[in-house]
């Protein structure tokens, strides 16, 4: 703390005679408001206002406090004014003169500064220079966070630990209730397509046969209504005033029709409809077919797949119509080439856009009923359908 005075110092008259009682009273600079000053340098003692010197005219030693400058009158003890000082410095730094930019680099010693006197701050909070150029407290960030810049011009922000290129995990699509036009998404976690954004999202449901509207059983077409035969592409979208995740349908491959207030996403998956505008296909790079029935010795029809690519993994399903033996209606069969020299046996086809199965002369061979006598027979229209997975 700055001392004003020695402990020696003496106050006399005009003719040199010490002025016994004599007052000092200080003042905030330029006011009237009285402002304490102190008789130790801890200021743990104000002194009285005024100060009174003893019987010799001395006064004992005067500490400032921590406001800024000073004023000083003198007076006699009867409080006849002798003189006024205004402005005196308080080389106390304060807050006042730290905003006011009165204190330079000159003026602090090297080392003056400890890490003591810089003990107003928040645990695991983080100062940096804001736009102004002043030092600006982060507030804290939240656990697992990491601090990243957002390049010139911008302030340092917290954010989530950022997650490789196109990393993806979670966000698994089935079919909901209305098979025909909602899908159903779990929680994942995925890099946006520009690599600048995580984009955490929870279980949601939307609908391809609604106008696109956030939340869970809501709308999910960005533009447009659902129409036939076309291909879309299914998104998760990051909101860019809260990080709020949704998903929603495009024909676009690239979001080009996002909602306004969503700029950053990532493709979970494409998906194709039919002749009726009803979803065909399944989710994350499976196909499976609506059910059919081929006859023996026929091809099926051409099944659009979405895969983008020829699939090399395809497989015929048998989906039992009625109840036998251990067959249970609905019960799912993996139904395999037995005995194909006989034609008791299919062949697959497929290409870039369409999966077909041609079915042998004699049908496809299936066990009649595994839970007793283990006979053959072939499958037919009335206890069977087929339904094609493909895989690229």
């Amino acid at each position: 703390m700055e001392l004003y005075y020695s402990p020696q110092h003496v106050v006399v008259d005009a003719t040199r005679t010490p002025m016994a009682g004599a007052k000092l009273n200080f003042y905030a600079a330029g006011t009237t408001t009285r402002e304490d000053t102190y008789s130790d340098s801890a200021l743990s003692t104000a002194h009285t206002n005024p100060v009174v010197a003893d019987s010799e005219g001395r006064f004992p030693a005067i500490y400032f406090g921590t406001a800024n400058d000073y004023k000083a009158v003198l007076t006699t003890s009867s409080d006849v004014v002798v003189y006024t000082q205004d402005n005196i410095s308080n080389s106390q730094i304060t807050s006042a003169k730290l905003a006011s930019s009165s204190v330079t680099t000159a003026k602090v010693a090297n080392d003056a500064i400890t890490l003591a006197k810089m003990a107003h701050g928040t645990q695991g909070g983080i100062f940096y220079y804001g736009a102004s150029g002043v030092p600006t407290q982060l507030a804290v960030g939240s656990a697992g966070q990491v601090l990243t810049s957002g390049g010139a011009g911008a302030d340092v922000l917290w954010d989530s630990t950022p997650y490789p290129a196109a990393y993806k995990s979670g966000y698994t699509l089935s079919l909901a209730a209305d098979v025909d036009h909602d899908i159903t998404v779990t929680a994942g976690y995925a890099r946006d397509s520009t690599n600048t954004a995580n984009i955490d999202g929870s279980a949601m449901t939307k609908q391809i046969d609604a106008t696109w509207d956030a939340g869970d059983n809501a709308g999910g077409m960005f533009t447009g209504t659902v129409a036939v035969d076309t291909t879309y592409y299914f998104f998760a979208i990051l909101k860019d005033s809260d990080s709020s995740v949704d998903y929603g349908f495009d024909t676009s491959s690239t979001a080009a029709n996002i909602p306004s207030g969503y700029t950053k996403y990532v493709l979970l998956d494409t998906l194709l409809t039919d002749g009726s505008s009803n979803l065909i296909n399944s989710m994350n790079s499976v196909f499976k077919s609506p059910l059919f029935f081929t006859a023996a010795n026929a091809i099926s029809s051409d099944y659009p797949h979405g895969l983008g690519v020829a699939p090399d993994d395809i497989t015929l399903v048998g989906i039992r119509k009625t109840a036998s033996g251990k067959y249970a209606i609905g019960q799912r069969v993996v139904l395999g080439n037995a005995n194909s020299g006989t034609n008791f046996g299919f062949q697959f086809g497929a290409d870039a856009t369409n999966v077909w199965v041609s079915i042998g002369t004699a049908g496809v061979l299936v066990q009649n009923d595994p839970a007793a006598t283990r006979t053959w027979t072939t499958t037919n229209n009335t206890d069977w359908d087929y339904q094609l997975i493909a895989k690229p």
